[in-house]
């Protein structure tokens, strides 16, 4: 058992330790070293459920892009979403200079959390439209061989909408449609649109070129490369809730950095688990409810716009939809 884990996790427990050893010689403070490993459980907690979904595209992948996924997936998850992608969003959501942005992240963090907040319409725009793509192209599976709530997957509406592939357009469209007239603005509606066209198009490039692998070996490389895009645009949609989370707990850029890094790492490794250890196989409901919790969390990202929704529930919910699916798979496969 020990070994099993050394394997998996291995290299995420050196990484995360030099991760945290730095915060410490950075900030010289063992509150800053607490706050990190708060952030790091948050970031795990929130995305626990990507690590479920991330497999079900692995599994397709080959043992190279897996390792691609976790370690070069890593550093655009970290740097990439984590540091410069905020600093993008606030510069172009306000009238702040590129250099001043970068000045507030490093040095007035209390700012930047503040104009970073105010560019979250814009996030769950994008955000909540992607994950509702992927939740209804789930849902409204007419090849699904698992069932797992029957009252809601055999439900007579979801198996006439099944039948068309443009429905989770549709719907998404319809939901967007409210969350416009809502939360009015050119910008909103182009987020809206770019994460349903983003994802329509990754989703249609990749089934078209795992399709053209089981013939032609060389797309192997291709495929490879669509579904890391597709993975690292799905992990962008459910960092956003994190990164904004982040600066409740902690206003120091490093922290927040690392925090969420050990995180994202640690749910990367425990995709490649799930993928070797064919975990999806032996818990046939795992991957539902983690679609579930998707859906949910789409949800609750666009009602955030209106409502005060504390981020301990965002978590929870996708958690408690997991857990629920761990014991009925156990329970089936009793």
């Amino acid at each position: 058992m020990n070994n099993l884990v050394w394997r998996y996790f291995g290299s995420s427990f050196l990484v995360s330790l030099l991760g945290i050893i730095l915060v410490f010689v950075l900030t010289q403070q063992w509150n800053a070293v607490y706050l990190t490993l708060v952030l790091s459980f948050l970031e795990l907690s929130l995305s626990f459920d990507n690590a479920v979904v991330n497999a079900k595209m692995l599994q397709h992948m080959s043992p190279q892009w897996q390792k691609r996924f976790v370690w070069w997936g890593i550093l655009i998850a970290v740097v990439g979403m984590r540091l410069i992608f905020p600093i993008l969003l606030v510069y172009a959501s306000t009238a702040q200079t590129l250099g001043h942005v970068i000045y507030s992240a490093l040095y007035e963090p209390k700012e930047y959390a503040q104009a970073l907040e105010a560019g979250y319409p814009l996030i769950s725009a994008f955000g909540g439209s992607f994950l509702l793509m992927v939740f209804f192209h789930f849902l409204l599976n007419a090849h699904r061989s698992v069932i797992w709530l029957s009252w809601i997957e055999q439900n007579r509406l979801i198996t006439r909408l099944s039948k068309y592939w443009w429905m989770p357009l549709l719907l998404t469209a319809i939901i967007g449609i409210f969350f416009c007239w809502m939360e009015p603005g050119v910008a909103i509606v182009g987020a809206y649109l770019a994460g349903m066209i983003i994802y329509e198009g990754l989703h249609h490039l990749s089934a078209k070129m795992m399709h053209n692998a089981m013939h032609v070996t060389a797309n192997a490389a291709k495929v490879g490369l669509i579904g890391f895009i597709y993975l690292e645009v799905l992990d962008a949609s459910f960092s956003f809730d994190g990164v904004i989370a982040a600066f409740a707990i902690s206003t120091d850029i490093v922290v927040i950095m690392v925090g969420l890094g050990v995180g994202a790492l640690f749910v990367r490794s425990l995709t490649i688990y799930f993928v070797e250890r064919k975990t999806l196989a032996k818990l046939v409901y795992l991957e539902h409810g983690a679609y579930y919790a998707i859906g949910c969390l789409a949800v609750i990202m666009l009602l955030k716009n209106f409502l005060h929704i504390p981020e301990w529930i965002s978590g929870s919910v996708g958690l408690l939809l997991i857990a629920i699916a761990l014991i009925a798979s156990l329970q089936e496969a009793a």
